[in-house]
């Protein structure tokens, strides 16, 4: 087999910082692949993040505080066919948050020979992963905890696959002043199997991971007085009969976030962090930062930008990541249910 066409899949997998020996190690790093634009923007320090579908990828705990339905879609283009999509869901119910999660990855093609000699394109490696998480968030304790289950099935050179079940499980505390922490396990499981001859190896494990993050928000409005942002930040009184209601500040909040993964099977660690400025829930400006330290001869740092805007219930989402050699562009909509807020009839 000649791989005149795989240039960007054999590149890819010398620099990626997480990949192992075993060419399944390589191949399950799709289950590191952000769902959605807006984590990556964000350096994916996303551990404590909570209340949206997009924490199932990286703390399943953050379901928890699901108030709606919700569900989007991202797409992600690269070299040579490299692509990656994924669809994403969930919402409150009896109690508890649930989302669910389909991904498709394929690294491009590349040429493949056969015993007579004839060639023909085949993709080189083709990734579809499956998740299902729940979360519930305690009534006496601001604590939350989630578990999730992924099945990943990996196929090589169109040939050969193999399947493995692995698991999530995670918490996350909410503390006095818009603070947050959290902290999963990722990819419990066995290792991938592509043929007899694997069954006893641990070459094709899948990368175990450890995630931390803290999370604290400032509501700009709300620290107007402080900040002297009343007026700006103060919509217009208005009228209902003869009562006049107060105004009603316009959220702008300001964001900030931690984290930090610990890959187990290279006791290497990696760090990430990132900022978020919404204007009104309707515009957001985004920024991150990935340390990513893949040993003494590779230490890679991703910086990441990205813009989100609502219109309505949907969201649509932008994240352009600045790879050693490369840029990523992410994009991803989600459709936002409605939102049951306390007092609501």
């Amino acid at each position: 087999m000649t791989r005149t066409g795989g240039a960007f899949l054999v590149a890819t997998l010398a620099m990626a910082p997480t990949a192992h020996s075993g060419v399944g190690q390589a191949g399950a790093q799709s289950l590191r692949e952000p769902l959605a634009a807006r984590p990556a923007a964000l350096g994916e320090a996303f551990a404590a993040v909570d209340g949206t579908t997009e924490a199932l990828g990286y703390n399943p705990a953050g379901l928890a505080t699901l108030a709606a339905p919700e569900g989007g879609a991202l797409v992600r283009g690269g070299f040579a066919g490299d692509t990656f999509v994924s669809v994403l869901g969930g919402g409150p119910l009896m109690g508890f948050g649930v989302g669910a999660a389909l991904a498709y990855a394929t690294d491009g093609t590349v040429e493949s020979r056969d015993p007579t000699g004839r060639t023909a394109q085949v993709n080189a490696q083709q990734d579809l992963v499956g998740m299902l998480g729940v979360g519930y968030r305690f009534a006496v304790l601001p604590v939350g905890a989630g578990a999730a289950i992924k099945v990943f099935h990996s196929q090589l050179i169109e040939e050969i696959g193999a399947t493995d079940i692995a698991a999530d499980l995670g918490v996350q505390a909410a503390l006095p002043g818009g603070v947050g922490l959290g902290a999963a396990v990722q990819h419990l499981g066995g290792s991938l199997t592509y043929s007899a001859e694997d069954a006893a190896s641990d070459a094709n494990v899948l990368p175990l991971l450890w995630r931390f993050g803290a999370a604290w928000e400032l509501d700009l409005a709300r620290g107007a007085p402080a900040l002297g942002m009343m007026d700006s930040t103060t919509a217009p009184a208005r009228r209902e009969g003869d009562l006049e209601r107060p105004a009603t500040p316009v959220p702008h909040r300001l964001r900030v976030f931690a984290g930090a993964v610990a890959r187990t099977a290279e006791l290497v660690p990696e760090w990430g962090g990132g900022l978020e400025f919404s204007y009104a829930d309707r515009l957001s400006l985004r920024a991150g930062y990935r340390l990513l330290a893949g040993g003494v001869a590779a230490r890679h740092e991703i910086w990441s930008l990205g813009l989100g805007a609502r219109l309505g219930r949907f969201r649509f989402d932008y994240a352009a990541e600045l790879l050693p050699f490369t840029l990523l562009h992410r994009a991803s909509v989600t459709v936002l249910g409605n939102r049951t807020e306390p007092g609501d009839s």
